[in-house]
């Protein structure tokens, strides 16, 4: 039977709507799951603490730079002042209880006081009986609310912990803004009960213009403030569904970004807020000048540390080499983005800065600054400084969780070596590992973010998530490695995985084993001196990743592992660790120049490597006859297939 038109239009609308529910069901569930690690809400803690911490001596060089600006004739009058800083705790102590009220509010509503929140996604409250257009007061009305209470749990913790800050931040601006009125008016030579009535005034009844800017106080120390311009007119894109799976979170870190660079003298005058906020002149224009100043003197205090200018005994790591091999060595033996102390017996104890921003950030630029401008080979400065001070800004940014997909996709199209079969084979890869991360995490299933932390504590052996079956196409085998990571974030599912083995076959971790490590996102790892690797990093020099091929072959966990195995143990005899340290203590060795010394430790490197490859082809007939398959293709055809 035909459907009339008016019937086939009901019928799509009616497919668009419930596709459309059904789409932000998932969505909801996903960005949960995400969101269910205990450390990514003391991340989220510390750092909107850090944050509103960090704001005094900002406020307090402000006013120091509004005294100094103010002096000079015919200068915009209205300042920050120095007293506005003893202004920012008396306002914490003061909105403290109606901070704690907006906070239980929000866990028992799951409603922001501003709209805003963290989690920006199109529908909030998916799974519920309403959204879902059935009875709340059936039972499977009921059921649904309860099941999405339970899904939004995550999320609802997330909301309360900003909704705290929030207040927090907004009574600190009350309070500094009642100040900086009160000596605004005594300066112009009001009498001391005009100024005290000020002060009650902004206080008690506040008016629109200080209610607004204490909400948009609330949602910069949160990192929530709505984007402008063009980086706002793409925020309606990345919260579509379809880009969530690859960027779950955008107005967070791109705010996390802006903040960052606000507080570095080479990248803040790239900011058109900055700009924006000299052009207006007086409050704004002394904030923007204190951020840069308070940050690039940070940066300058602790630079340093990054290449031992003060001494070995404490150095600070940023992103290490940009050469991906040469990096690889040395985050074998350094943690980024932390702080090395070293013990007395000689080994190295690196603690983590990351993460909490805007201070991380900088303390980050600060360290990568160093590293690029001391190992640039450009012999104009300022070219070499520019290079240096993005390149920095783009390795921090690179680094945050929720930005992974998004620098994958980035990683794919800027690869100048693969063809356009190869990087769209690679794009379908990773179109399949996002898609199935997604709906695994959406599941309730423990394989989040939480059952992540337990699985770290009860074995912190880092797992080998190479798919079982690699001779499948692109899409398939992607879907399956994001199955392979899940069962790594299981208690219940990672016992017989491989165990992910570094370039000499030693297991990577992930922690230690400690109960603290559960919630605390702070690392600590012992690091060891390595005669190779420091030799390698020194050299800048990259002896391969350990590869994920053979031939053209993909490799599973076992392979690679048993790859590994043999290349560092060889089946004929020889270890090559052993090879290289006395290759590397050798006379004639010290002699040579760091191209040789390349030359040298390269040649050993690759007999051991070729001949482990023989052997596992050797060994394993099914991947024999694949590589035979592809070279028999590749005879007849003249280009081999791309897997």
């Amino acid at each position: 039977m035909m459907l009339r038109p008016d019937q086939q239009s009901q019928v799509a609308s009616g497919f668009s709507k419930w596709f459309n529910k059904g789409v932000d069901v998932f969505m909801e569930s996903f960005m949960n799951g995400l969101l269910s690690g205990i450390t990514t809400h003391m991340v989220n803690v510390l750092g909107n603490a850090g944050f509103q911490i960090y704001s005094i001596p900002e406020r307090f060089i402000a006013g120091a730079i509004g005294a100094a600006r103010t002096s000079i004739p015919g200068s915009n009058q209205s300042r920050v002042y120095m007293t506005e800083a003893l202004a920012i705790p008396a306002g914490f102590m003061m909105s403290f209880n109606a901070s704690m009220r907006a906070a239980a509010k929000a866990f028992v509503t799951e409603d922001p006081s501003d709209l805003v929140t963290k989690i920006d996604y199109r529908t909030r409250k998916a799974i519920t009986a309403e959204n879902l257009e059935l009875d709340p007061e059936a039972t499977v009305g009921r059921a649904v609310d309860l099941l999405g209470k339970v899904t939004r749990i995550a999320g609802r913790f997330l909301l309360t912990e900003d909704e705290f800050f929030k207040g927090m931040a907004r009574g600190s601006q009350q309070y500094t803004v009642a100040v900086r009125r009160a000596l605004d008016l005594k300066a112009q030579g009001a009498d001391d009960a005009t100024v005290r009535a000020s002060i009650v005034q902004a206080i008690q009844e506040p008016d629109e213009a200080l209610l607004t800017s204490m909400k948009d106080y609330g949602q910069v120390m949160t990192f929530q403030k709505d984007l402008e311009g063009v980086l706002g007119q793409l925020q309606g894109f990345f919260s579509h569904p379809a880009m969530k799976i690859f960027v779950p979170f955008y107005k967070t870190p791109t705010n996390i970004m802006r903040e960052v660079m606000s507080r570095n003298v080479l990248s803040a005058p790239l900011l058109p807020s900055f700009w924006k906020a000299i052009k207006a002149g007086g409050p704004e224009a002394d904030m923007a000048m204190s951020k840069m100043a308070l940050g690039s003197t940070i940066m300058a205090a602790f630079a340093g540390y990054s290449y031992g200018a003060e001494g070995d005994d404490v150095l600070m790591t940023g992103h290490g080499p940009s050469d991906p091999k040469a990096r690889e060595a040395w985050l074998r033996h350094h943690q980024p983005y932390s702080f090395s102390v070293k013990m007395e017996d000689g080994t190295r104890k690196s603690i983590t800065y990351s993460r909490f921003d805007p201070l991380s950030g900088v303390l980050a630029v600060a360290a990568d600054f160093a590293w690029y401008a001391r190992h640039s080979d450009d012999e104009d400065m300022i070219s070499s400084l520019a290079a240096a001070a993005a390149m920095s800004n783009y390795n921090y940014v690179g680094q945050l969780p929720m930005l992974q997909g998004m620098f994958s996709i980035a990683e794919i199209f800027g690869s100048e070596y693969e063809g356009g079969e190869a990087k769209f084979k690679r794009l379908q890869e990773l179109l399949g590992k996002q898609v199935g991360s997604a709906a695994i995490t959406a599941l309730p299933l423990p394989t989040g973010s939480f059952t992540a932390s337990i699985e770290r504590y009860f074995d912190p052996t880092k797992k080998n998530t190479l798919p079982t079956d690699t001779n499948v196409a692109p899409l398939v085998r992607g879907f399956y490695e994001a199955l392979q990571k899940a069962r790594s974030r299981s208690p219940f599912f990672s016992k017989d995985m491989e165990p992910s083995l570094d370039r000499w076959g030693t297991p990577r971790m992930e922690g230690n084993g400690q109960v603290w490590e559960l919630a605390s996102p702070i690392k600590i790892r012992i690091d060891e001196y390595h005669m190779v690797d420091d030799e390698i990093s020194d050299l800048n020099l990259g002896l391969g990743r350990v590869p994920k091929s053979i031939e053209g072959i993909k490799l599973t966990a076992k392979q690679q592992n048993m790859l590994v195995i043999w290349a560092n143990n060889s089946p004929d005899g020889g270890n090559l660790l052993e090879d290289l340290k006395k290759k590397i203590t050798s006379p004639e060795y010290q002699k040579l120049s760091p191209g040789f010394r390349i030359d040298e430790l390269r040649g050993i490197d690759a007999v051991y490597w070729s001949n482990a490859k023989k052997h596992l082809i050797q060994s394993d007939p099914d991947l024999k006859a694949r590589i035979d398959e592809r070279n028999g293709i590749r005879d007849v055809t003249g280009k081999a297939p791309i897997q």
